[in-house]
């Protein structure tokens, strides 16, 4: 599947980097083809949807700039490592919300429980990547 999204038919290769953040518009593209889900409901499925300054900025963010990240960092929204999550949302369901990584959020608001930024077992921060 990322394979398909990095490189479709007669198309150059993009990036999956910011994939969660702000997809390039190739990657959205191929989503809606492959899914027929509409653009702009995989829009609101991302950070995407808060940008506008709603409470981000990320017009500055190019995922084909990997650098670039360092412009939505030094607003204060996102920690450069890492991410929160709620344990019984993963424990319980294996959810990890895109919108967690929000400083602005808190606490979960189907578990009424506050968000935790390292794991208890390993005091690891939680990362959003594949491992």
């Amino acid at each position: 599947m990322l394979a398909a999204l990095r490189r479709g038919e007669d198309a150059p290769q993009t990036t999956l980097a910011f994939f969660m953040t702000a997809p390039t518009d190739t990657v959205l593209a191929r989503i809606e083809k492959l899914s027929g889900i509409p653009v702009e409901q995989l829009r609101n499925a991302t950070l995407m949807r808060f940008d506008a300054g709603r409470p981000l900025h990320l017009d500055a963010l190019d995922p084909l700039d990997r650098h670039s990240y360092r412009k939505v960092v030094v607003q204060g929204w996102f920690p450069p490592f890492g991410t929160q999550l709620c344990p019984l949302c993963v424990a319980q369901q294996g959810i990890w919300r895109v919108d967690w990584r929000l400083p602005i959020v808190a606490a979960c608001i189907h578990h009424g429980t506050y968000l935790t930024t390292e794991c208890g077992g390993c005091s690891q921060r939680f990362r959003s990547h594949r491992y």
